[in-house]
């Protein structure tokens, strides 16, 4: 069984901003963390992160109450099964905002044999920025993601100096229609920001052609692990169990509802 710690730890290491915040409040590295964040998100530093055992979900509310108040966020948490509570968190206070699934790619080099008239694919750089982030807000505005705080593209384009990640960009001829961005350190891979624009997803063709070359990059760069993170019970999870993902774990977002 895949160890939990060891997904959940890379997470917060790979994120630019999270690991910032790790650095900030001087946690340990390579510790596992519990994140508590605000879904407005205006700067980097919207996360506020302790040590798993350390506190429990409401703790961790109280602690990030003055800094969530002073950027006027509201107060999220995201709870994993590394949480001491996570099979009983019933505090009154606490709402189930939504549910993510955590998914493990069961399968072996995934086909190159997906093929689609005009789709070509190549390594995003920095000249492609304002087309990367034109295309992340445009791909996910429709669905479960839809709406999403324009504070994001503070965080999407700072990643683009980040070490570990490598973004790929979709073209239909010389139109750029997808992203997706993979993150490798060590064994693990990450796959994130991965949306395609409605008009040219082709029943999934063009989604199946960027995640096997996403996948395939995670295992030319070293990874025998690779997870993505998707909204629970939707289409989406459906797809990804469909093309070679297993979802091994869920993560609970709560919103604290009595602040006091």
């Amino acid at each position: 069984m895949t160890d939990f710690a060891d997904i959940i730890n890379f997470f917060y290491q790979i994120e630019t901003d999270i690991f910032d915040i790790v650095k900030k409040h001087k946690l340990q590295s390579g510790g596992e963390y519990l994140s508590a964040f605000s879904t407005n998100v205006k700067d980097l530093n919207f996360n506020h992160v302790v040590p798993i055992g350390q506190a429990k979900p409401r703790d961790v509310m109280v602690a990030a109450a003055d800094e969530f108040d002073k950027y006027n966020r509201d107060h999220v948490i995201c709870v994993t099964p590394l949480c001491d509570d996570y099979y009983s968190v019933s505090d009154s206070d606490l709402q189930l905002l939504n549910t993510d699934a955590w998914m493990l790619f069961n399968g072996t080099k995934s086909p190159t044999n997906i093929k689609l008239p005009d789709i070509t694919m190549r390594v995003a750089t920095k000249k492609d920025i304002d087309d990367y982030i034109d295309l992340y807000f445009n791909g996910f505005s429709d669905g479960v993601y839809a709406d999403m705080e324009p504070g994001y593209a503070v965080t999407e384009r700072n990643s683009f100096d980040n070490p570990y990640k490598t973004k790929l960009m979709a073209f239909y001829k010389e139109k750029s229609i997808g992203i997706v961005s993979v993150d490798v350190k060590g064994n693990i891979g990450y796959i994130e920001s991965f949306t395609v624009l409605r008009q040219y997803r082709y029943g999934g063709e063009t989604a199946r052609i960027l995640g096997s070359a996403a996948i395939n990059m995670c295992y030319d760069k070293g990874a025998n692990k690779i997870f993505l993170v998707t909204a629970a019970g939707t289409t989406l999870e459906r797809f990804y169990q469909n093309n070679g993902f297993d979802t091994i774990f869920y993560g609970y977002f709560y919103k604290w509802r009595k602040q006091s």
